[in-house]
C-alpha cells in the first residue's frame, strides 16, 4: 500500500515551547500525538529565517547549494530537483498551502490545487483552518496525496484568539497562540486516515520570545500584537522613495523598545540567555545562531511509524524528506543529497551524527552581518561568514545549554576542527545564486511588506 503524506511546518515554534520544562502552552492534542509517534526534540533547521529553511527542506540539501542566500535576493535553483517534483514522478498528487510570497521563490511550482496560497496576516481561527479542513476534504486530493502545510500564527506579529488570550493557556503571547494551534491540529488530524497517511510536523525556525521566569515571576516585553499588525499595514503604504527613511525610524523605534526594556529590569540579575529573551529583537543589526532560533521540533506519526518514542539523538530538517521517502518505500530519491533517513535512528540503531550547518538568513534592507556555524550534540560553533576572526562563539552544549559562556578562546583546536569542517563546506557550496529580474524584485518586495519584512 502507498500512503498518504500529510506536512505541517509551524512557522516560528521553538522546540523547547513545545516540550520541556520552558512550555508554558496547555497542547493535550500534541503531547498525545508524541506519546503515540516519533519525537526529535533536538532537530536542528537550515538556518534561522522560512526562505533557506524552505529551501533545505525541499531539497534535502545543506544552506548554501540550493541558490537561496537571503529572504529575498535568491530563489531556488530550478535545476536542482526538489522531493515535490520526485514524489510527483511517483505518482502522487502534491498540494500546498503556504504564504503567497513562497510563489516568487519557486517554492511552489508543484502544487496541483489553485488555492494553495494565503496572505500573510491570515490565522487559522480567521479562515486558514477551514480553508486546510475544506482541502483535505475535497475530492480533488485524490490519493496517493501529499499535502504541505505552512502555519503563520506564532510568526510575528503574534495575537493569540480572544478565547486562548490568558494565562490558563500560556505565560506569553506566543505560548497562547501554540495552544489555540494545538486546537487546530486535532481538527485537522481528525479528517485523515491515520492507518494509510504519513503526518510530520515541524517548524522552519524558531523566535526570540521576550517573556522569561525570573524565581517566581515572569518578566514578559513582548510587543502588542495587535498594534504591530496595524502598524505593518501603514507602513506598507508608504512610498518607496521614503523607505530609507522608513528603515532609519524602524531602527529608532526598535532602540527605544529595547532602552525602556532595559530600564525596567535593572532591579533583576539577569543571566546572559534571560538577557537575549528579552532584548533580542527582529531588527538587530547583528545576527546569531543560538539554539532558540534553529532548534525546533520534529514529530512522525502516523503510516509506518512506532508509538511512544522519544529519540534524543541531533537530527536535521534536511533529514525529513529522505525520512519519508524511506517509510513509504520510495528509492528514487538523489543519493548526492546531505540529509539522510532517519529509520536507523528510529530502530534504535547506533548511527553516526552527522554535524549541522547552520547559515543565518539576512532580512531584506537590513544589512546584517551574515553568520555561519556547525552544530554537534556536544558544541555550537559560529561567526561572521565573511570573516572566521570576526564574532566567535562557541558553547559546550552539554553543560552549557542555554549558550551562556562563550570558550572559543580556551578551545582553540575545537575552533580549529570546526573551522576545517566549514572552510570544507563553504568551498563545497553553490558559488552562483539564482538572482531575480528587476520586475520579479518589485513583485516580491510588496509580498514581503505584507509579511512585515521590508
Amino acid at each position: 500500500m502507498t500512503a498518504n503524506v500529510l506536512i505541517i511546518v509551524i512557522d516560528s515554534l521553538r522546540s523547547d515551547k513545545l516540550f520541556g520544562d520552558k512550555k508554558t502552552a496547555k497542547t493535550p492534542i500534541l503531547d498525545n500525538l508524541i506519546k503515540n509517534g516519533l519525537f526529535f526534540p533536538n532537530n536542528i533547521s537550515s538556518s534561522d529565517g522560512t526562505v533557506m529553511s524552505w529551501a533545505g527542506l525541499f531539497t534535502s540539501l545543506e544552506p548554501l547549494k540550493t541558490g537561496v542566500r537571503s529572504e529575498r535576493h535568491n530563489k531556488i535553483d530550478s535545476t536542482i530537483l526538489n522531493y515535490f517534483s520526485l514524489i510527483k514522478q511517483e505518482g502522487f498528487h502534491v498540494f500546498g498551502c503556504i504564504p503567497k510570497f513562497a510563489n516568487a521563490f519557486g517554492m511552489m511550482r508543484d502544487f496541483e490545487n489553485n488555492d494553495k496560497t494565503y496572505d500573510r496576516f491570515q490565522m487559522l481561527s480567521e479562515g486558514l483552518g477551514n480553508k486546510i479542513l475544506s482541502q483535505l476534504q475535497s475530492d480533488l486530493m485524490k490519493e496517493p496525496w501529499l499535502y504541505f502545510v505552512h502555519i503563520n500564527d506564532i510568526h510575528f506579529p503574534v495575537i493569540p484568539p480572544k478565547s486562548f488570550d490568558s494565562q490558563e493557556f500560556g505565560e506569553s503571547k506566543y505560548d497562547r497562540t501554540i495552544s489555540s494551534i494545538d486546537e487546530w491540529i486535532g481538527k485537522i488530524i481528525a479528517n485523515v486516515d491515520l492507518t494509510k497517511t504519513l503526518v510530520i510536523i515541524t517548524a522552519d525556525h524558531g523566535a526570540n520570545v521576550s517573556s522569561v521566569k525570573i524565581g517566581d515571576q515572569w518578566l514578559n516585553y513582548e510587543t502588542d500584537g495587535s498594534k504591530q499588525k496595524l502598524t505593518t499595514k501603514m507602513g506598507n503604504k508608504i512610498p518607496s522613495f521614503l523607505e530609507p527613511v522608513k528603515t532609519k525610524l524602524f531602527f529608532q523605534v526598535e532602540n527605544y523598545r529595547k532602552k525602556i526594556k532595559e530600564k525596567k529590569s535593572k532591579e533583576f540579575f539577569l543571566t546572559p540567555y534571560q538577557k537575549r529573551s528579552l532584548f533580542s529583537q527582529r531588527g538587530d543589526l547583528d545576527h546569531y545562531l543560538f539554539d532558540e532560533r534553529i532548534k525546533v521540533p520534529l514529530l512522525f506519526f502516523g503510516y509506518g511509524v512506532k508509538s511512544n518514542n522519544i529519540v534524543s539523538s541531533q537530527v536535521r530538517t534536511i533529514d525529513i524528506f529522505p525520512t519519508i521517502f524511506d517509510i513509504l518505500g520510495l528509492k528514487s530519491y538523489e543519493k548526492n543529497t546531505d540529509g539522510r533517513s532517519l529509520i536507523p535512528i528510529m530502530n534504535g540503531e547506533s548511527v553516526k551524527e552527522l554535524a549541522a550547518l547552520i547559515v543565518s538568513s539576512p532580512l531584506i534592507e537590513i544589512k546584517s552581518n551574515d553568520v555561519i556555524g556547525l552544530r554537534t550534540s556536544k558544541y555550537k560553533y559560529f561567526r561572521d561568514k565573511d570573516n572566521p576572526k570576526n564574532r566567535v562563539y562557541l558553547f559546550d552544549l552539554q553543560n552549557d545549554p542555554l549558550e551562556e559562556k562563550n570558550i572559543e578562546k580556551e578551545n582553540p583546536k575545537i575552533v580549529e576542527e570546526m573551522e576545517n569542517v566549514i572552510t570544507q563546506k563553504l568551498k563545497e557550496s553553490k558559488s552562483k545564486n539564482s538572482e531575480y529580474d528587476q520586475n520579479e524584485l518589485k513583485n516580491i518586495e510588496k509580498e514581503l511588506k505584507k509579511m512585515g519584512y521590508i
